[in-house]
């Protein structure tokens, strides 16, 4: 499957979350926001993988955040309570699923990833700091 452009329709559908999202201190935001965010199949993700570092580091934690904020899946594409169209980042979440142990599991939807859940390592490395995690994509803060 590959990659392909979201249309408009499924930009209409994406869920409204009860989540902000703080500015990132990355030029480049891990998790995307803009009008033409694309999909991804899990294949392709299995091609994006990167290094990690501090940007890696920013996404897994505003994931973390997300997830035990909401108590199910992260939806790959969203929109956060301001009205703001986001979307997980590829290469981020190649990172995590190419672990020699993955540390996501992908929810595929006709062929393309439609939300993702935390497992393994991942969810035992930010237990300590879950609350702040929580707390800082509240959008009552």
């Amino acid at each position: 499957m590959g990659k392909r452009r979201v249309v408009s329709s499924e930009i209409e559908a994406a869920p409204t979350l009860p989540i902000l999202l703080p500015a990132s201190a990355h030029q480049s935001d891990p998790i995307s926001w803009g009008s033409s965010p694309e999909l991804y199949s899990a294949d392709a993700l299995k091609k994006v993988a990167t290094r990690k570092h501090g940007r890696t580091d920013e996404f897994e934690k505003r994931l973390m955040g997300i997830w035990w904020a909401l108590g199910r899946p992260v939806p790959y594409l969203f929109k956060t309570a301001d009205g703001v169209l986001r979307s997980l980042d590829a290469g981020c979440l190649g990172f995590l699923l190419n672990r020699e142990r993955p540390e996501i599991d992908v929810i595929e939807k006709d062929g393309y990833v439609s939300a993702v859940t935390p497992i393994g390592d991942l969810t035992v490395r930010y237990e300590l700091v879950r609350d702040r995690l929580i707390a800082e994509v509240n959008a009552r803060r």
